[in-house]
């Protein structure tokens, strides 16, 4: 399985970090398939070198808003949740933080 060295070296910082904790270990194997699909479909991985610095930001802040939206529509067909609730204001708060960062670049 081809892994974008960006996910290595990320996912070995969190391997060492894990100590026998389940749900790390699965969001390490998750994000390790989710780069290999990536190669895969892109024939690239995130360490190309093709994007600038404002790019990068705003990939992310794509990603971060598609993660409040589904967190919305998960809320909307299965309920509240509280922790989800929390998830969503952080990550919509990151998605200005970027923002903000965009604008200096």
């Amino acid at each position: 399985m081809t892994i974008c060295p960006v996910i290595t070296q990320f996912t070995r910082r969190l391997e060492r970090l894990k100590l026998g904790d389940p749900m790390l270990e699965a969001c390490i194997s998750k994000m390790k398939l989710r780069s290999a699909i990536g190669v895969e479909k892109y024939q690239k991985t995130l360490a190309r070198t093709d994007i600038t610095e404002r790019g990068w930001l705003n990939h992310a802040q794509e990603e971060a808003l598609d993660l409040v939206a589904y967190i919305e529509a998960h809320r909307y067909h299965h309920g509240e949740n509280i922790c989800l609730r929390e998830m969503q204001e952080q990550v919509l708060a990151m998605a200005t933080i970027l923002e903000a960062a965009m604008q200096q670049r």
